[in-house]
């Protein structure tokens, strides 16, 4: 009777076998490894080559952009093409301004390179070409980035988000500062079954958010230095052309386009409104427009608008009480209206009230 095998006399094939898929595995994984780097050494290179061809096409009349180089990185979740030492000059009514941002970084993800990201947190420097006493800015934003989602050679949506930037003015007695700001805006795809006339279309849609957006005391704001909240949302109606700023709003205008505001709210000192409403352009140019808006803290609102000189004492008083009169209340909270605002000839109406003269738009 032959006595079993001990351990060590077992046959050395599994152990072998086992050594050779772990090897071959690892060899499979460091081959993947190093097509996935050489692919995303390509994507970067091609990255950076897009953001050389963007930055040229943006050259124009007035506008001059500049870099020293594009260093690029990110391996390896991100391809990121950054600026080194990038300007912008901008050729304007007042003078020519140069814009120095401390980082400009251009970014995409490998498997989605349709939607790019540009860091622009940091410091940024505008300041006059020359010698000309304009006063000099400078911004610091801890967050401040624009996200853009490409359709072909169009862009299709943008999005803006910032947190905590504060600009100061050297040589004037100047500092804004802004909590949080989120902008969208979003062009419109076609319908092919919208038959109604394009002017009546939403060509794009917008919606900005600000808060804690501190004012300098030289404004002279009515209500507080600070707006706590700034919220507006909408759509453009009618197609609004590329080209000059002026020609294509007259066009614009000229076919029917207004802009439908489907939300507006607002708290700014005691003063907190919420509505809706449509604008368009005059003549001239300026806007027009009709609202319907609850609005809490009109009473302090007027004061603070005579105590500014923006109202007569006479009309403040009686837009006070003709707006009391239509004012309702629930419960122990504040009064409030629910009423049709206009804007037309440059002055503001509450109903049938006179509020204010709204400054003109500088085209």
């Amino acid at each position: 009777m032959t006595a079993p095998d001990s351990p060590g006399d077992q046959p050395a094939f599994p152990r072998s076998r086992a050594r050779r898929i772990v090897l071959g595995l690892g060899l499979a994984l460091g081959a993947l490894i190093s097509l996935y780097g050489a692919g995303w050494y390509y994507l970067a290179g091609r990255f950076a080559d897009g953001v050389r061809d963007f930055l040229a096409a943006q050259q124009g009349e007035g506008v001059t952009l500049a870099y020293a180089d594009i260093a690029f990185g990110g391996f390896p979740d991100r391809l990121e093409a950054r600026l080194i030492a990038p300007a912008v000059t901008l050729a304007l009514a007042r003078g020519t301004w140069i814009w120095r941002p401390a980082r400009v970084a251009f970014s995409a993800r490998p498997w989605s390179v349709a939607r790019v990201s540009v860091d622009l947190s940091g410091e940024h420097v505008i300041a006059p070409a020359d010698a000309s006493g304009l006063p000099r800015w400078k911004a610091h934003a801890r967050t401040l980035a624009v996200e853009a989602r490409l359709a072909g050679a169009d862009v299709a949506d943008l999005a803006l988000r910032g947190a905590d930037i504060r600009i100061d003015g050297r040589g004037v007695a100047e500092e804004l500062a802004l909590g949080r700001v989120r902008v969208a805006w979003r062009r419109a795809g076609i319908r092919p079954i919208d038959q109604s006339p394009e002017h009546l279309r939403a060509s794009q849609s917008f919606e900005v958010l600000a808060e804690d957006i501190r004012m300098p005391p030289a404004a002279r704001l009515p209500l507080a230095d600070q707006i706590a909240r700034l919220v507006v949302a909408g759509e453009v109606k009618g197609r609004l052309a590329s080209g000059n700023g002026t020609d294509a709003l007259r066009r614009w205008r000229d076919d029917g386009g207004t802009v439908e505001l489907r939300r507006i709210e607002g708290r700014w000192g005691a003063l907190a409104l919420a509505g809706e409403g449509t604008l368009a352009l005059d003549g001239g140019l300026q806007p027009v427009g009709a609202f319907s808006a609850r609005i809490e803290g009109f009473s302090e609102t007027l004061d603070a608008l005579r105590q500014v000189g923006a109202m007569s004492g006479r009309d403040a008083l009686t837009a006070k009480m003709v707006l009391t009169a239509l004012a309702r209340r629930e419960g122990e909270g504040r009064p409030y209206l629910t009423i049709p605002l206009a804007l037309q000839e440059r002055r503001l109406y509450a109903g049938p009230v006179a509020l204010l003269t709204v400054p003109a738009l500088p085209w």
